[in-house]
């Protein structure tokens, strides 16, 4: 998404999400934190949900997102992007990389996921 010449910005639409979890959210952390160092700006969550957007601002995405309660009415320039398959190792960096974002973000972070960090990283040792 980063190298499309077309990049303008990010928007993350949450409004069909039931939940999300923590591999999701050191996702769009690292999204957001490539976007404001490469670009310079703050990407958007859109997230009408109040369950979730209590997560998002628990896990401190309101510190590195614009939190939105609906989607915007002019939306017609964006594209949606796709998901790629990936085998069971990159999956387990992919998880582990999130994490480690996830907790940079605030010390309570650090602290509710360190224990699952330390595990992946000796399990992938393992193989």
């Amino acid at each position: 998404m980063f190298l499309d010449e077309a990049f303008k910005t990010v928007l993350i639409d949450l409004s069909d999400a039931e939940g999300v979890d923590s591999t999701t959210l050191g996702q769009l952390a690292k999204i957001s934190i490539l976007s404001q160092d490469q670009f310079g700006f703050m990407p958007s969550i859109i997230s009408p949900r109040e369950d979730i957007t209590r997560i998002l601002l628990s896990m401190g995405f309101d510190k590195v997102f614009y939190l939105i309660g609906e989607m915007p009415e002019k939306t017609s320039e964006l594209n949606e992007l796709t998901c790629e398959k990936v085998n069971e190792e990159v999956m387990r960096d992919k998880v582990i990389v999130a994490h480690e974002i996830l907790m940079s973000l605030n010390d309570d972070n650090k602290n509710t996921f360190q224990e699952l960090v330390d595990c992946l990283q000796t399990n992938n040792n393992k193989f």
